[in-house]
């Protein structure tokens, strides 16, 4: 009888939500759509990366005619597991796509590895015929578009002496096509003719003014040392900055008076200034402007979790559009806000909105605009005539039908101001359950205002959904970052209990109907303060969440630089394994009083399952109340959407039964 009353509850979660009949649980966790896209120079087109019928995908959108066509399908174009990392416009007759794909190994003989090069697409010229794909095969990278030069780019080769090349699109081979006596590979460009620059030693980052000529170079001097050096034509490189990779390996965090752990990886937009990524940090996630000469400078960007592997910038200007982020093994685009940009910090409204390309004589641009409750759309504005229409989105099918309000407040904590996110379900008279999300990380990552996917699919189900920015939190300001050090089970958990408590008092919450639902870091809060807060928080979710410290700072896959920065910010596993055992859940387990349930992915490698299995032995050994799920093919990020779906419907059924 129990087994038939719990699977009518998944049919009908499975078949609507509680506030929007016509929308389902999958719609939240769908892979996105529309991920990128790119204005040609002349704006007569548009390129974008769209995931459709379960593969990548790289359209030609015609912005007059307003007709799509696909330039590129990944499954008709390899059978190998492969992606789009990048698109960029060579002129307006070319697309430079920065293709990766992954090659099997041979079983106990080579590991698997991935391939990276550069596949040109030359624009069809008429109705119904095929786009012609090129490639690179020279080893190396696209490092300048030249984008008021049609047909033509900048290509970077490193070794012994690294050069940049000047090459020409059209004289380029055919993708996989052979090489006959008579041809040359890359038609020959690779030349003493089409160098545009050469530096001794091997070349990571080349950057150029806004006339593309190269003024400054990244480069390894010996097998230790990395330095940025100046270039001037006729002159020897000057050195203006020089790092130990020893000495970034192991680096402590940076301070506001530290810079050497800022390491260039684009030209600014003014004059003599870099953007820089902080390598001291566990993962990168802040960009910084530099000025190497004089000793400025300045936080502009932080991304909310992930890693930025590299920045989105505007071809001729150099301004900076986003970043883009590692995200579940893929990469993810994070477009800043233009509000952002003017002040660091989150006193802004809470709408993205950011042109992300344009013409050559911006006449016509590309927007990307995103809201707490509206997925991200890129939207095509001409400016002479005035037509705008939405091109894209990235979850087409929620435009519109989400309908939350958004409130931001905070709690004071000590001499903190601790910021707050409360999510309120559209068209609720009655007081709400409360769900209580504390964020990953837990230093150095935030919660957003903008769109998030689990947020919207609790409070399409009836659920206000608290999200707070407690002490470590990146955004606000480095003392508030820096507020977390030592704090992991102490003061952050404060923080959330404390606005809990003050969101909890509003007469539209339900005081008594109360729950936390914490991923990753997220997951041990959960645990930690519903023992420690049993008349507060009625039942915890804890999705690959750390229960033992100790166990969590001695992963045997830490980096040095990772294990310098847990010592500086959580403990030493050895030197504070006393007080990492006071605050970690497997030794605290005797004192849960409200049911728990625990989801973890066997192949995590974040936070190996072991965690899992060392807080289900102590449930059983107390007798507590408990669900358990493992994820057989998950990871730290558990898995694809189709997992994430199976994941929230069990959770919402877990909710539903005891708040």
């Amino acid at each position: 009888m129990l087994f038939c009353i719990r699977l009518a509850l998944i049919v009908s979660l499975m078949s609507s939500c509680a506030a929007y009949a016509d929308i389902r649980p999958k719609d939240f966790f769908k892979s996105v759509d529309m991920t990128s896209a790119k204005l040609s120079p002349d704006g007569q087109y548009i390129a974008a990366i769209r995931n459709l019928s379960g593969t990548q995908k790289l359209v030609l959108i015609d912005t007059g005619k307003n007709e799509e066509e696909i330039l590129l399908s990944l499954v008709d174009f390899t059978a190998r597991d492969s992606s789009i990392r990048a698109i960029n416009w060579l002129g307006s007759k070319h697309v430079a796509v920065q293709f990766y794909e992954i090659k099997q190994g041979v079983k106990h003989l080579l590991d698997t590895q991935g391939s990276s090069y550069l596949l040109v697409i030359r624009i069809p010229y008429g109705a119904n015929q095929q786009a012609d794909v090129y490639s690179v095969r020279t080893k190396g990278w696209l490092i300048h578009s030249l984008p008021d030069k049609d047909n033509l780019f900048l290509y970077a080769k490193s070794g012994v002496y690294s050069k940049v090349y000047q090459i020409d699109a059209r004289k380029l081979l055919k993708h996989k096509q052979r090489v006959s006596k008579l041809m040359r590979v890359d038609g020959g460009q690779f030349k003493k003719k089409n160098e545009v620059s050469s530096v001794e030693g091997f070349a990571s980052r080349w950057f150029f003014d806004s006339d593309r000529k190269p003024v400054a170079v990244l480069s390894f001097k010996d097998a230790d040392t990395v330095a940025l050096s100046t270039l001037s034509e006729g002159d020897k490189p000057r050195v203006i900055e020089s790092w130990s990779l020893k000495e970034l390996s192991s680096s402590q965090r940076s301070t506001p008076e530290v810079r050497n752990t800022l390491i260039p990886v684009a030209i600014a937009d003014s004059e003599n200034t870099f953007y820089c990524l902080d390598f001291a940090e566990e993962n990168e996630r802040s960009v910084y402007k530099v000025n190497f000469d004089t000793g400025f400078k300045q936080l502009i960007f932080e991304v909310d979790s992930f890693k930025i592997t590299d920045l989105i910038l505007e071809p001729i200007t150099n301004r900076l559009l986003g970043v883009k982020v590692l995200k579940g093994g893929d990469i993810h685009y994070v477009y800043l806000n233009e509000d952002e940009k003017k002040s660091l910090g989150h006193k802004v409204k809470p709408e993205l909105r950011s042109v992300i390309s344009r013409s050559l004589d911006s006449k016509k641009i590309l927007i990307y605009e995103e809201k707490h409750h509206q997925p991200g759309k890129f939207i095509f504005v001409d400016r002479n005539s005035g037509k705008k229409i939405v091109i894209g989105s990235v979850l087409p099918h929620l435009n519109g039908k989400l309908k939350t309000r958004l409130i931001e407040s905070s709690v004071k904590v000590g001499e903190l101001n601790i910021p707050y996110l409360l999510t309120m379900p559209h068209g609720k008279s009655q007081p709400m359950p409360l769900i209580v999300m504390p964020h990953g990380g837990p230093i150095s990552v935030f919660d957003h205002r903008y769109f998030h996917s689990e947020t919207q699919f609790f409070a399409a189900n009836g659920y206000a959904v608290l999200r707070v920015n407690y002490r470590g939190s990146s955004g606000y300001s480095f003392l508030h970052k820096e507020a977390g050090k030592m704090q992991w089970g102490n003061m952050i958990l404060e923080d959330i209990y404390r606005a809990t408590q003050a969101v909890a008092n509003r007469k539209d919450i339900a005081a008594d109907k109360v729950c936390l639902v914490g991923m990753s870091y997220g997951g041990y809060a959960a645990t930690m303060l519903t023992i420690k807060y049993p008349e507060l928080y009625k039942c915890a979710v804890n999705i690959a969440g750390v229960s033992d410290v100790a166990l969590y700072l001695n992963a045997h896959n830490m980096t040095k630089k990772q294990d310098v920065w847990a010592k500086e910010y959580i403990g030493d596993p050895v030197a504070d394994y006393e007080s990492l055992k006071s605050i970690s859940p497997v030794y605290k387990i005797q004192g849960l009083k409200n049911p728990i349930f625990i989801i973890h992915g066997a192949k995590d490698s974040v936070v190996d399952i072991e965690h899992a299995s060392r807080l289900k032995l102590m449930l059983d050994k107390h007798n507590k109340s408990y669900q358990y799920h493992i994820i057989e093919d998950g990871g730290h990020h558990l898995g694809d959407a189709k997992a994430s779906i199976d994941l929230f419907v069990r959770v919402l059924t877990f909710l539903k039964t005891y708040i």
